[in-house]
Parts: C-alpha cells; sequence; structure tokens
C-alpha cells in the first residue's frame, strides 16, 4: 500500500500498549464493538463479513441491513451480480441474498448457529 502507512496507536515497535494506555489518553472503544461486532470496518457492512456478521447487523441496526439489502437487489438487476452470503446446510454450500437470509432465517429465528460465523476481510492489512 505505499506510500501509504498503517500506523496503530496501540501496538508500537512490535509490542502491545496496554488499556490504560487508551484510558489515559480518553480513546474510547468504537460504538460497533459496544453493539457486538467483530470490527469496527465499513459501519457494520462487509461483503467479506460472515452470517453472524450479518444477523447481528440486522439485530442491531435493521434499517442499515435494509439499505444493504435494497443495493445488492438493485446490483443483481442492473449488474447481474451473484449473491454474496454463503450457508452450509446439510454439508452443502448455498448461495443466499440478504433477502432470503432475512426472510428464510433471520426473521424466522433459525440462525442461531451463524452467531460464531463472523468472517473479516483484513482490509486493511
Amino acid at each position: 500500500m505505499k506510500p501509504m502507512v498503517y500506523r496503530s496507536t496501540l501496538v508500537e515497535e512490535g509490542r502491545i500498549i496496554p488499556k490504560k494506555y487508551s484510558e489515559f489518553y480518553d480513546i474510547r472503544q468504537p460504538r460497533l464493538y459496544k453493539m457486538g461486532f467483530a470490527h469496527n470496518n465499513c459501519g457494520g457492512f462487509c461483503v467479506k463479513a460472515g452470517l453472524g456478521h450479518f444477523k447481528i447487523l440486522y439485530e442491531k441496526m435493521p434499517e442499515r441491513y435494509k439499505e444493504h439489502e435494497e443495493k445488492e437487489q438493485e446490483l443483481a438487476r442492473t449488474c447481474n451480480t451473484l449473491p454474496f452470503l454463503k450457508k452450509i446446510i446439510d454439508g452443502k454450500v448455498w448461495y443466499l441474498t440478504m433477502k432470503e437470509y432475512r426472510e428464510e432465517f433471520l426473521e424466522k429465528g433459525l440462525a442461531k448457529e451463524d452467531e460464531w460465523s463472523i468472517g473479516g476481510c483484513g482490509c486493511a492489512i
């Protein structure tokens, strides 16, 4: 990513700086962590996130889930894109739209096992 330089206030020179450092400088935990998200990237939306991530998005920010669901539907119509969510059912991989996932699993309370499917992209790594 040259010439960009990535820095972290919590990791410097190969050592992890204690939490007290953050508190001392009044660096607060981002709100998405407090809501249960595994990372604070992309405002809670990421096409590489797992189903557990989308479950949290649906539960904590349903309006944002719906907004991205509509964008996905529009892209499917205009650009012929395929669904990016995938769920393993009986050992077989199924690709789902956000709408299908919401209607078939989230609204029916059938997404319990998805809590552990967080996923992540590592965009800045």
